[in-house]
């Protein structure tokens, strides 16, 4: 991957969201001295309308992926849980 475009390197896995305001939020699996990590991160439109990553971000090791997807999950249940409590 081209650290200064954001650009990922062809094959390795990715998915982006809508932020809003110029912004998305890309996550995608990158390589780093041999090891695979998982980066969400914030990318922005530049004053020239390119594609930027911000500093805004979390790189985790892909070892914690599934821990991660379960916690996301368990957040996400709480709220509804909230929710359904409000109504």
């Amino acid at each position: 991957m081209d650290e200064a475009t954001g650009i990922v390197e062809k094959g390795l896995p990715s998915a982006s969201f809508d932020k809003g305001r110029d912004e998305e939020i890309r996550v995608r699996v990158q390589e780093f001295r041999g090891k695979a990590y998982i980066d969400c991160r914030v990318f922005y439109t530049d004053e020239q309308g390119e594609q930027r990553p911000s500093k805004k971000g979390l790189c985790l090791p892909v070892t914690f992926l599934t821990d991660f997807v379960k916690a996301l999950a368990d957040v996400q249940k709480q709220l509804e849980e909230q929710d359904e409590a409000r109504e």
